[in-house]
């Protein structure tokens, strides 16, 4: 975490402190290769010590790595030992707040090792809430460690204000009035009760039971709550009639008969879904899913497994609508993609393409270029030899530093210093503010300050693969702060021309019609197709509806398409 992210995290922080009350007890663990106490014991937050520690986030700087597992161990083992001395209330409730941006890349990195170790320190003594920062987390798995340990995690979405978000956050969880809630009821009158047993309860949050009732057996229903307070156990016994309740539901001529049986059906589906992501095997996992999948259909509820149609009279159409999916399996919206291909008489793969040649807006990183060197596949297909990118170089000339990703490794130049990382392993590289961050078999973010960032997605083809080969794919976000001066097959294009689609035609296929295309002057045929969007489905990508622009670009890209060969892999363009 770094840069205004990282500023505003420390502004958060801060601000919690600000909130805590006198009774409470806190400490603060920062972690990246190494992992470092403020004080190894709970402290009272008296305000000498909250303003210690205010001016201890202060200093906290990103160093690389990310120790996950030691941290939280840490966190236990102080909580523990507060126990263990007397220190805390026995009705009080205690809890560890893990604020991560990235996957664990020091110390143990296995998931389920981690998720084991923490669950065997805390012992459901604690409550872990987890705070995922951004996209390059791996949420799924501090859902699963926070679920798994009476918490939630919470998605801080990094182009959002992060400190709003964290201290809306923090409002949730900051003050617990019960916990050790239990709802009984008497088990030959229900059946098929939902969650029944809570850990806490929070104020401005609500509890909500459902369960099925034989109401031709009964005619009261019964229930027992019990809950521990800050200084009582407390027991609430609550006695109605059956028929009394129909009524009440009845008395609102607009409430919907069948509410109640659909919010018991919405809360199952959304405790399988708690289930089904700690479960520990994939079978039971396998046998989950196939218990939301019926339920979602017999209660129509749109879950990640299911969709909804929705149908049109008025249109005569129908539309799909899927669940929202995590936001951080793209890159984000609107950026802008390149995919190769050679010239159309195939004579010979060029050696290396100029992607785009930066002079940014800010002066601290002025001169940036990126290269790509393309390669053919192993055999051509229809008398066509298919390119791709297999190599990509990224020189940051003021700050000397130079980037190589290939198919198999990612390497950090800077002078004689020099760093190597392979796409088998997460990590992430810290030098001169440039972060390199590597998602394990999939992806390769570099952001420079808050300026700039350019994502790299792997490609792998099953091993043997008669016909394709392993590449990469460059996606460039319209968020940077690119200069109208930036070149270059895409830098060209970071401020898009004005283009006129028009004369729809038929083409030598049904499925490609053409069009006549008018940009930059010129008048150009092109012809409608598919292309690939591989950010959301590595292996078989997205189909998107393109223009087609025949002979290598010509007309739709600035001079001829050999103006953008360069000799080496860190080489600007010459100067028009």
């Amino acid at each position: 975490m770094w840069g205004l992210k990282m500023k505003q995290t420390i502004e958060a922080m801060k601000a919690i402190l600000s909130e805590l009350r006198a009774a409470d007890q806190f400490s603060l663990i920062d972690f990246n290769h190494n992992v470092r106490c403020w004080r190894d014991n709970l402290v009272s937050a008296t305000p000498a010590q909250i303003e210690d520690a205010k001016k201890y986030i202060q200093t906290i700087h990103p160093n690389g790595g990310t120790n996950i597992n030691e941290a939280l161990l840490r966190a236990t083992f102080i909580l523990n030992e507060a126990q263990n001395l007397g220190m805390l209330d026995p009705n009080s409730v205690s809890m560890i707040v893990l604020v991560s941006d990235g996957d664990p890349t020091v110390g143990e990195l296995k998931l389920t090792t981690i998720q084991k170790n923490v669950k065997q320190s805390i012992k459901d003594e604690y409550s872990l809430f987890c705070l995922g920062i951004g996209f390059d987390v791996d949420y799924d798995f501090l859902q699963r460690i926070a679920t798994d340990n009476r918490g939630m995690a919470q998605r801080i979405f990094g182009n959002q204000e992060t400190s709003a978000q964290m201290k809306r956050f923090y409002n949730q969880v900051s003050t617990p009035l019960l916990k050790k809630i239990q709802f009984n009821y008497p088990q030959e009158s229900v059946s098929d009760v939902t969650q029944s047993s809570f850990h806490n309860y929070f104020g401005g949050s609500e509890i909500v039971v459902a369960g099925k009732v034989d109401t031709a057996n009964l005619q009261h229903l019964e229930s027992v709550v019990t809950a521990t307070a800050a200084n009582a156990e407390l027991v609430m016994e609550t006695l109605r009639d059956v028929e009394e309740l129909d009524g009440f539901m009845k008395k609102d001529k607009y409430a919907d008969p069948e509410f109640t049986k659909k919010l018991w059906a919405y809360l199952t589906v959304n405790q399988m879904l708690a289930e089904r992501n700690t479960a520990p095997t994939a079978a039971l996992k396998r046998n989950i899913t196939k218990s939301i999948l019926q339920m979602s259909l017999d209660h129509h509820i749109v879950t990640p497994f299911t969709s909804m149609l929705i149908e049109n009279p008025e249109k005569d159409e129908i539309m799909l609508a899927d669940q929202p999916k995590d936001p951080r399996r793209g890159c984000c919206s609107g950026t802008l993609g390149l995919t190769p291909n050679a010239p159309d008489n195939n004579k010979g793969i060029p050696p290396w393409a100029n992607v785009t040649a930066v002079p940014v807006t800010s002066l601290l990183f002025t001169g940036v270029v990126v290269n790509g060197q393309l390669i053919g596949a192993k055999k051509e297909e229809n008398k066509k030899l298919n390119t791709y990118f297999g190599k990509f170089g990224f020189y940051f000339k003021n700050k000397g530093l130079k980037v190589e990703i290939d198919t198999e490794t990612i390497t950090l130049k800077d002078g004689s210093y020099s760093i190597m990382l392979t796409w088998s392993d997460t990590g992430h590289i810290i030098r001169k503010q440039l972060l390199i961050s590597v998602k394990k078999e999939s992806n390769v973010t570099i952001r420079v300050g808050e300026e700039m960032s350019f994502m790299v997605l792997l490609h792998r083809v099953w091993k043997n693969h008669p016909v394709n080969v392993d590449f990469l794919g460059i996606y460039i976000p319209p968020e940077n702060h690119f200069s109208p001066e930036a070149r270059g097959l895409i830098g060209q294009f970071t401020s898009e021309p004005e283009v006129y689609i028009h004369n729809q035609r038929p083409g030598q296929t049904p499925e490609k019609p053409q069009a006549t295309m008018e940009v930059k002057g010129n008048k150009l045929t092109v012809t409608r197709g598919l292309q690939k969007d591989y950010r959301t489905n590595r292996v078989f990508g997205t189909d998107v509806q393109c223009w087609f622009v025949h002979n290598s670009g010509k007309g739709f890209i600035d001079g001829h398409y050999k103006d953008y060969l360069v000799p080496h892999l860190y080489s600007f363009l010459k100067e028009p």
